[in-house]
Parts: C-alpha cells; sequence; structure tokens
C-alpha cells in the first residue's frame, strides 16, 4: 500500500478509492501490487466482505501458529486446487514430505511447495516439524530460504 485514502473504522462505498498500490518496502524491485487481507484473532478470508453473498465463510479451524511455519505430511496426501476434497489433485506426496503454510480456508491450509505450485490439504494431514527431527529429515544443503514466500 502506497497510500492511504481513509482510515481505521471509515464506512466506504463501492468504487471509493481507499489507497494506491505501490513497490515499496521489500517490493522496491517488482512492480506494483497490494496484498489485501483482514484479520480478528487470525486470518479471515476478505471475499465475503468486498462481495455481496448470502453464503456464511467457513470457519477457520486449523491452526493459526502453522501460518509460514514449514511443515510435514503425516501421510500420504493429495495436494488439491481447491478446498473441496473432491477437486483434481494438484500433486499427490508422500508421507512426511515437506510444505509450507501460506493461509487457512475452513479446515484446509493452503500451503506452498518447493517448487513454487500451491494447493490445498486438510489440517488434520500436517504437523509442525520439530527441531529434533529437523537433522533426520532435512538435507544438510536444505535451507527455509529454499522455499519462497
Amino acid at each position: 500500500l502506497e497510500t492511504q485514502e481513509v482510515t481505521s473504522n471509515t464506512r466506504v462505498e463501492a468504487g471509493q478509492i481507499i489507497g494506491t498500490v505501490g513497490n515499496s518496502g521489500n517490493a522496491r524491485t517488482t512492480v506494483p501490487h497490494l496484498h489485501f487481507g483482514i484479520y480478528s484473532r487470525g486470518p479471515i478470508d476478505p471475499l465475503y466482505f468486498i462481495k455481496e453473498t448470502d453464503a456464511e465463510p467457513d470457519k477457520i479451524s486449523g491452526d493459526t501458529s502453522f501460518l509460514n511455519e514449514l511443515v510435514q505430511l503425516n501421510t500420504t496426501s493429495s495436494i488439491r486446487s481447491s478446498t473441496n476434497i473432491s477437486s483434481e489433485p494438484v500433486v499427490n506426496l508422500e508421507k512426511n514430505s515437506m510444505v509450507k503454510v501460506k493461509g487457512l480456508a475452513g479446515n484446509f491450509y493452503r500451503v506452498l511447495l518447493p517448487d513454487n505450485t500451491t494447493g490445498y490439504i486438510p489440517e488434520h494431514q500436517v504437523e509442525l516439524i520439530r527441531d529434533s527431527e529437523m537433522k533426520e529429515i532435512i538435507p544438510e544443503d536444505f535451507t527455509l530460504s529454499d522455499i519462497p514466500d
């Protein structure tokens, strides 16, 4: 966000300019863009705030402390293209595969794979990697920077 045109708790109308995009901070080398999110005791899907709908958003049941953490799969799993369990698998991964949690949607984590593929996995199929397990699972030359933000 380059500029803020409204203040906190200001009611806005559709089409009203609320800010301008930019490429400041650690985004100086990228094209202008904006990250938009709503948080209240964890992330909330902003779609329901910007699109009129009768649907209630799914309650988030995953552990928000997993956000931006490297996790491992506790079972062989399919990373799916959406939070619909019958959606097409993007990729199938073996037990103990590592992914980075980037978001929550209902009872699914949105995850990032080392090859930059993203998808969704049920929250009960992942667990945090404990420090004592790191040496056994992660190759010596692997660093967290190998998985981009």
